[in-house]
């Protein structure tokens, strides 16, 4: 019981720097998007030419681009968490959680 009325509190003082946070995570998500596709002097396929060794399975540049997409598609259904209620319960959102 502690634990979630101290959420409820956190939750409800988080709320009043919502579009500070959102601003500051789609801004870290282009600067991380951005050095996942920026041109890259060698291309991979390039370089395990160049290697002797023959990798298998997923290299490293792929992966985080994976997780830089899971990333993406999670912070964005987080964004508009305040709005599900209203989809799902077809009620009003509170002043305080629009943007």
């Amino acid at each position: 019981m502690a634990f979630g009325i101290s959420g409820a509190a956190l939750s409800s003082k988080i709320m009043e720097y919502r579009i500070l946070l959102l601003i500051v995570a789609f801004a870290l998500l282009a600067v991380a998007f951005w050095f996942a596709y920026k041109p890259r002097g060698k291309t991979d396929n390039e370089q395990s030419k160049d290697s002797s060794k023959k990798s298998t399975g997923i290299n490293f540049l792929q992966l985080n681009r994976i997780l830089l997409w899971i990333v993406a598609a999670l912070t964005i259904a987080f964004a508009f968490m305040p709005y599900y209620h209203q989809i799902f319960h077809r009620q009003k959102i509170p002043k305080e959680y629009s943007l």
